[in-house]
């Protein structure tokens, strides 16, 4: 196990106050970057995934923009991605420099993320304040009890089926609970024995695989 030394170059932040705190915050993020197992990463799933949830729907709400929950549930999995994307560099650049507390950095990612997410898609919500939910590719129970869905609508259909005959065993069961029963995250989360946060985190990949599995068919 990698070792690494809270003591050098955070001593000066530890007496600022809030000492145990933030101790906790740097073994969390260090238990991320130590493994082996998923046991670290989700512990820090399980300790911010409220906190980032409620800053991305507070800027939303701050921004008077029509979001539903997958638009939340996007920009929430994107975050999680971006943390753990190549070898956790963003977790391992904050840990070296601890300019400010974990959730103060989180807070201010969330919320320049679901800003970004409001400029990208702010102009073709902005006439409509009451929208359906953007369908997902993989929305399945509708599309299943909807007798004249056209026959391209089918043939996706059977190229999702088939993309998802290649998945591990895991991702088959996440596929099945929460795109084909329509589970929410939390009864999938409790049946799995794992956090909602990382039921979100592991469904975005899980979509994106699919959705790449099916361009290469």
């Amino acid at each position: 196990m990698r070792s690494y030394s809270f003591a050098s170059h955070h001593v000066a932040v530890f007496l600022g106050g809030g000492m145990a705190d933030r101790f906790e915050e740097l073994r969390l993020i260090q238990a991320c970057l130590d493994g082996p197992g998923d046991d670290g990463w989700e512990a820090f799933v399980r300790a911010y995934s409220r906190l980032i949830w409620h800053s991305i729907q507070k800027t939303f709400l701050h921004h008077s923009f029509p979001f539903l929950r997958e638009d939340v549930e996007d920009v929430f999995g994107d975050l999680f991605l971006s943390l753990v994307a190549n070898d956790y560099k963003k977790l391992r650049s904050f840990r070296d420099d601890y300019a400010c507390s974990t959730s103060t950095w989180l807070t201010v990612m969330a919320t320049r993320r679901a800003i970004d997410f409001i400029r990208k898609h702010g102009k073709q919500r902005a006439s409509a304040r009451e929208h359906d939910a953007d369908e997902l590719v993989l929305r399945m129970a509708d599309a299943a009890a909807n007798a004249e869905e056209s026959l391209e609508r089918r043939q996706l259909l059977r190229r999702i089926d088939e993309a998802a005959a290649g998945l591990s065993d895991e991702d088959r069961i996440l596929f099945h609970m929460l795109l084909k029963e329509g589970k929410p995250p939390e009864e999938t989360a409790r049946k799995l024995g794992i956090s909602p946060g990382a039921v979100y985190v592991r469904k975005h990949r899980l979509v994106g695989r699919i959705k790449k599995m099916i361009a290469d068919l």
